[in-house]
């Protein structure tokens, strides 16, 4: 990345002299103000960027009469688009399957209710930030393996929060 590139991705303090002074204490040894090309810089990471990300329905079958819904009660439809704090039921005898802008998927079988706590977008990782909360049932994941090591996908359920970091399990 170049510094230009870098400093575009990030959401900076607005007092320059305290961000400095962070800079140099979290790269100590680094003259901030004279980069090296392939010199790692590291940033605190309240300063990244984040911009809103999006889950899409990629796939959604039912047997029974009865549709899958958001908290809302609005039906749930193929190639719909979900935004954070969306909420999704799946009545009996349906599953759904959503995309995340990574290529991860999740799927949702009969009986699950999922409340999509986070979801964003930071330019720098090239992954999404994601926090789901299953507040009943079951979920499948299948996580995209080339997510940045950093990129948090965490899952929330009644007993305990589990995060994911690219393991293969």
């Amino acid at each position: 990345d170049s510094l230009t590139s870098v400093i575009q991705g990030l959401q900076l303090p607005e007092h320059s002299a305290q961000a400095l002074s962070r800079l140099h204490t979290m790269n100590p040894g680094h003259s901030i103000t004279a980069l090296r090309a392939g010199q790692t810089l590291q940033i605190p990471e309240n300063w990244l960027r984040q911009e809103a990300a999006h889950v899409r329905v990629n796939h959604l079958s039912c047997t029974g009469t009865l549709l899958p819904e958001l908290s809302d009660g609005r039906v749930l439809a193929q190639d719909q688009w979900l935004a954070e704090g969306s909420t999704i039921k799946v009545p009996a005898g349906c599953k759904v399957g959503l995309l995340l802008q990574d290529g991860s998927r999740l799927q949702l079988p009969s009986g699950a209710v999922l409340r999509l706590d986070v979801l964003r977008h930071q330019p720098l990782h090239k992954a999404p930030l994601v926090q789901i909360h299953l507040l009943q049932g079951k979920l499948g994941l299948d996580i995209y393996k080339q997510r940045p090591a950093r990129s948090r996908f965490e899952v929330q359920t009644p007993k305990a929060i589990t995060g994911v970091r690219g393991t293969q399990f």
